[in-house]
């Protein structure tokens, strides 16, 4: 999350909430407890661990959500204790880009900046 400039939504999970207790504040701030079908802002993707029967579930409530589909990665505990590698972070990035037209200014960039 972090490493990606993203905040969470985490499911409410209060063996979880015990887990992350103690997390910097800074941290802390860029975490939200809630039911994620309660969500209200846009997300761009989630992230899902547990075994086969928790991911079905949480595909089938992600999936309900309104909006646009949620790009979806998931991984079971083991998978994550042996390689924390295992979600790929740079599907949590969005990418931006700024195009200039200067053929208005005659392909002259300079002249974009006068006035």
């Amino acid at each position: 999350m972090l490493a990606t400039g993203n905040n969470a939504v985490i499911e409410c999970d209060w063996s979880l909430r015990t887990t992350l207790k103690d997390v910097p504040v800074s941290v802390a701030q860029r975490i939200s407890w809630k039911e994620a079908s309660a969500q209200t802002e846009p997300m761009a993707g989630a992230l899902v661990e547990g075994d086969a029967e928790r991911v079905s579930a949480m595909l089938a409530k992600i999936a309900a959500m309104p909006g646009p589909l949620l790009l979806t990665q998931s991984a079971s505990t083991e998978q994550l204790e042996r390689d924390p590698d295992a979600y790929c972070l740079n599907w949590l990035l969005e990418e931006v880009s700024t195009s200039i037209n200067t053929a208005a200014a005659g392909g002259n960039a300079s002249l974009m900046s006068i006035g």
